[in-house]
Formats: C-alpha cells, sequence, structure tokens
C-alpha cells in the first residue's frame, strides 16, 4: 500500500467475496431517471460500442439498448449479471475487474464505470484495462464517491458512502483525475454532485429527501464526482 493510498483512507482489497447488496440495486423511479441522465451524458458523446464495468442490474444496459447503442457489460457478482442478462437482453461476462479484461484492444468508443472505482485498491491496473480497450480518442466515464464531500465532513463515518462495507476506496476530485491522467488520460470533465434521486438507498431516515430527478452540481463539496476523460 502507497502512501497515496494510505491518504485516501484505502482498506484491504477485496476480491473474493460476493461484492452484491441487492439493496444498492433497487429499482425506483429516482434511479430510473438518474440513470436516464448517465445514458444521456454518454450518447451525447458516444454512438458506442460501450463497455460498462460493474453494470450491476443492468439498467444502464437497458438505457443503452433503448438507444440502439451496441453495448456490452461485466460484474463479478453472478446474482447481478442474471439479472443484468434479463433487464438488458445483453451481452453480460461474469467477470473481475481486477483480472485482465477479456477484450481485443480498442474495441469500444466508451467505458462506463458508475459507482465502481471506489470498490477496488489497484485503480491503476482497471484505468489502463479501460484505456487498452477503448478506441482512439474514446471516452471514460466515471462516477465515484467524494472524500471531500460536505455531508462526510459532518456526518464522519455516519455518512452514507462510509457505512458500505465494500467501499475500500475514497477520492477528492484532484485525486481523481491525477489516478486517471497517470494512467493516460486527459480530463475533460470534472465535477461533483448530490443525487437527491436516490436518497435513502443507503440511510432510510434519508428517504424523506428524495427527489426523483434531482441532481445538485457543485464544484467540490457533493457527494458524487462525475469524470469524463479522453483516452490520450
Amino acid at each position: 500500500m502507497n502512501a497515496g493510498e494510505v491518504a485516501r483512507g484505502i482498506g484491504p482489497v477485496a476480491t473474493s467475496f460476493e461484492t452484491f447488496t441487492t439493496g444498492h440495486y433497487s429499482w425506483h423511479r429516482g434511479r430510473a431517471l438518474y440513470t436516464r441522465f448517465l445514458a444521456d451524458r454518454v450518447t451525447e458523446i458516444s454512438r458506442g460500442p460501450v463497455l460498462d464495468v460493474g453494470c450491476g442490474m443492468g439498467h444502464f444496459l437497458a438505457a443503452m439498448r433503448d438507444r440502439k447503442i451496441a453495448a456490452v457489460g461485466f460484474d463479478i457478482s453472478p446474482i447481478a449479471v442474471d439479472g443484468a442478462r434479463r433487464n438488458a437482453s445483453a451481452e453480460v461476462l461474469h467477470h473481475d475487474a481486477l483480472r485482465p479484461w477479456p477484450f481485443e484492444d480498442e474495441s469500444f468508443d466508451a467505458v462506463t464505470m458508475f459507482d465502481v472505482l471506489e470498490h477496488f485498491s489497484f485503480e491503476r491496473f482497471i484505468l489502463e484495462e479501460a484505456r487498452r480497450v477503448l478506441s482512439h480518442r474514446g471516452s471514460l466515464f466515471l462516477v465515484t464517491v467524494n472524500r471531500n464531500s460536505i455531508l462526510h465532513t459532518i456526518m464522519g463515518e455516519g455518512w452514507g458512502a462510509k457505512k458500505d462495507p465494500e467501499h475500500v476506496t475514497y477520492y477528492n476530485r484532484e485525486e481523481l483525475s491525477r489516478a486517471v491522467q497517470n494512467a493516460g488520460f486527459s480530463v475533460e470533465t470534472n465535477r461533483t454532485f448530490f443525487n437527491l434521486g436516490v436518497a435513502g438507498e443507503a440511510s432510510r431516515v434519508l428517504r424523506p429527501l428524495r427527489v426523483p430527478g434531482i441532481l445538485i452540481f457543485a464544484r467540490a463539496i457533493g457527494d458524487s464526482i462525475y469524470l469524463r476523460a479522453i483516452k490520450r
């Protein structure tokens, strides 16, 4: 574990246990609108094919299908893989992102990792694999939790993202940009947001705050980081 990892509060690598919690993959109007938002951001830039890493139950893949965009996904959870195949009618592989990805070089125009990178300590390997499978000037889309969230500052260990035992890495905007740039990308967009549409997924206490479709963007203090980068 290097000094940067210690500074980010990274825990031990977790590759052997089942990294899937049904509650985190619930489907409701707030998540549907958020998935639509992400799909719109990707299709503004790319016409596919798209690789969705950590695809979960396949809702983003289904959004790509509805937009007539070719998309493939993989996930470490066999439960998620089965669900994604049903929900998206897409090619979905059972695979660990920490092992070499089973795709040829330059196979995809976009790679998406939504709420995935925080589950891994060795982001360099994952980001380099993303770069390898991307075509020239292909796009990388990331969403991950923001260590500098104002709610983290206020709530400490009670912050929702800290309650997930599968989260082992927490970035701020600068750290995430640096990791992506070191892997061979140029960062195009990097900003933080609060997603009121999924409030209450980690804590029922927050559920009354849920407002489907509402994302509040902030420069640095939001709960999540949205980053888009281009392969150099």
